[in-house]
């Protein structure tokens, strides 16, 4: 149900999609590449010191 919009009209979409990212501390939705780029971070080098934590990718909503 959360993703419902998908078989919306594009203006019923593109209403549902300005309200959810009100819930985003950030403003705006998240795309796959933005979750592509933590996974990628944490299978590179680039995370060798990067040990027992948490990371949410989520625009900000836990903190909203």
């Amino acid at each position: 149900p959360i993703h419902s919009f998908h078989s919306q009209p594009k203006e019923k979409s593109d209403v549902i999609k300005s309200r959810m990212a009100e819930f985003q501390l950030l403003d705006f939705i998240g795309q796959p590449e933005d979750i592509a780029e933590a996974v990628y971070f944490l299978g590179s080098d680039l995370s060798k010191w990067t040990t027992g934590t948490i990371m949410n990718i989520d625009g900000g909503i836990n903190i909203k």
